[in-house]
């Protein structure tokens, strides 16, 4: 199962680089839409965390950096009906090594419960990496440098329930079943904690993080 995604994988990273080559933001038309600084773990961050999204009609464009990676996301949003999704392409790097691959998020609302409004989304995410990351040569090395994660989320207001799921290289496939809370200051700040199992390392990950967003 894990050969068979690679195909697919080498497709979707031409198609995430013609994407990202497409269009270059011009940064004086794009407007901040939020910033989140983090301290922590979760299944994709790890130690101080600094992410900023900005925004221009339907486009959308992140920067993130912490202590061993960085990324580049610019894609578009999207609607269905009521299913919001957002396709885009993305370059960084991890530990030493760039990657590119394509990213893909989906939320579709359910309606409200005693007052609180239900959702559920995924989040795609394969990439193909340059080398071995500093932190894996000459322990878990294949050809080619593969990464994917997936996720799984369903949310009752504040609550968030999560299943990540992370093949990476040639170690083990990790899980990650994770819940987390985000508390509302006020309409533009918000504060997100988490806590993620590492079901390869048998630990927990602790996760906190703050939001300013720019109220719709």
């Amino acid at each position: 199962m894990r050969f068979a995604v690679k195909p697919v994988a080498f497709l979707a990273v031409i198609l995430a680089a013609a994407t990202v080559g497409a269009q270059t933001p011009d940064p004086e038309k794009w407007t901040f839409d939020s910033l989140t600084v983090s301290a922590g773990e979760d299944a994709l961050s790890s130690g101080i965390t600094g992410s900023v999204w900005l925004k221009k009609d339907q486009q959308r464009f992140n920067f993130l950096v912490q202590q061993k990676q960085g990324w580049f996301i610019y894609g578009r949003q999207f609607t269905v009906g009521k299913l919001e999704g957002l396709v885009a392409g993305s370059v960084g790097h991890f530990d030493g090594a760039p990657w590119i691959g394509p990213y893909v998020t989906l939320d579709l609302p359910l309606g409200k419960v005693a007052g609180q409004k239900v959702s559920v989304g995924t989040m795609q995410w394969p990439v193909i990496q340059a080398w071995v990351p500093d932190g894996w040569k000459g322990k878990h090395e294949s050809t080619p440098y593969i990464g994917y994660f997936a996720s799984v989320q369903a949310s009752v207001g504040p609550l968030g329930l999560s299943l990540g799921r992370l093949d990476f290289l040639d170690d083990p496939i990790n899980w990650l079943p994770g819940v987390s809370y985000t508390a509302n200051v006020r309409r533009d700040f918000s504060v997100t904690s988490s806590v993620t199992r590492n079901t390869n390392a048998k630990r927990w990950m602790l996760y906190v993080g703050a939001t300013w967003k720019i109220s719709s």
